[in-house]
């Protein structure tokens, strides 16, 4: 995600995704596993039909990697819950806004949320440029003119989500990367 992107809408929409969300899974289950196999041996070894087999019984690498991706994951979702300007964790655009039944007390406090002066009807006329639905009038006006106001609001709160989501999906990266390696060599016989 370039710089010139990153805003508190791009943010919610990773926090959002479905990678993210089914990394938890990884957050809640890596600690009791690990837990469960710091009793055991490391390694053990047993002999079936003559044969000595070995298992290694350590935590898999790639569950570390997933399991600190999650924290990443967790951290930005943590910080954008607690952060985000209100306007846009409540709304994705003028026509949910209207649909919620919300008017120019809400907006008023949305404004104050991100350290505006509190609006009012007078001068909202005409039609708003808006990122969405494009909804006549003066609340659909004000609405997005807070709207983009609230998008890069809170800058180093905004950046250390995007950063906190970055390493967590580097680190996704990494395993991918390094399993697709792993298999292009063993198809093409590089691995004994």
């Amino acid at each position: 995600m370039r710089r010139s992107d990153t805003n508190w809408r791009s943010i919610a929409r990773i926090g959002k995704s479905r990678a993210v969300r089914t990394s938890y899974f990884w957050l809640f289950t890596v600690p009791p596993v690990a837990r469960g196999f710091s009793h055991l041996e490391q390694v053990l070894s047993f002999e079936v039909f003559g044969q000595k087999l070995v298992v290694d019984l350590s935590l898999p690498f790639t569950w570390k990697v997933f399991y600190f991706a999650a924290l990443f994951f967790g951290l930005g979702t943590l910080l954008y819950l607690l952060r985000c300007p209100r306007i846009i964790a409540d709304h994705t655009d003028v026509a949910d806004f209207l649909r919620s039944g919300k008017g120019w007390v809400q907006l008023s406090e949305y404004a104050s949320d991100i350290g505006l002066s509190p609006v009012s009807r007078v001068g909202y006329t005409g039609m708003s440029i808006g990122l969405g639905p494009q909804v006549e009038g003066p609340e659909a006006t004000c609405f997005w003119d807070i709207y983009r106001e609230a998008l890069r609001v809170r800058p180093v709160a905004l950046t250390s989500a995007a950063a906190l989501y970055a390493f967590g999906f580097a680190l996704i990266g990494w395993v991918l990367g390094e399993n697709f390696v792993y298999v292009a060599r063993f198809l093409l016989g590089f691995v004994p």
